[in-house]
């Protein structure tokens, strides 16, 4: 499994902010995070949650993962926009390999819909961008 959870951590954790060219924090959600120790996700903006799911072998486990952002002017949707981009090239429609320590892989497919915008029904400033997807596993 901690493969699995590493696999996970380098593929969210690997997309930017453009604006300032630094990768935006990636965190498991739920029971996840707090089984890794950590308690709450934090609080500053922006940040990606994920879960981990760890399918059987030629199983599917379907996923959710939000990139969120907090910004008071009305470019705060660009880095939402932009973090959704480089997740479509990183998901293609054929989907992509995730390894898996030396014998597994995970292939993450494009859910559907693949890509949504939300805002936060108790505070305007927040915005969520969902990704629907699809792991499934292989010889982990």
């Amino acid at each position: 499994m901690h493969e699995i959870v590493t696999a996970c951590a380098d593929f969210w954790g690997r997309f930017f902010d453009i604006s300032t060219g630094k990768n935006i924090p990636a965190f498991p959600d739920g029971k996840a995070y707090v089984a890794a120790g950590r308690k709450t996700v934090p609080a500053s903006f922006p940040y990606i949650t994920y879960p981990i799911l760890r399918p059987r072998v030629r199983q599917n486990a379907i996923g959710i993962a939000s990139v969120w952002d907090r910004r008071d002017d009305q470019t705060f949707i660009n880095l939402v926009t932009d973090a959704l981009g480089q997740i479509a090239v990183a998901i293609p429609e054929e989907g992509s390999f995730l390894k898996v320590g030396a014998t597994g892989s995970l292939w993450i497919l494009r859910g559907d819909p693949f890509q949504s915008i939300m805002t936060d029904p108790s505070d305007d400033a927040i915005t969520r961008g969902v990704i629907n997807f699809v792991i499934r596993g292989y010889i982990l």
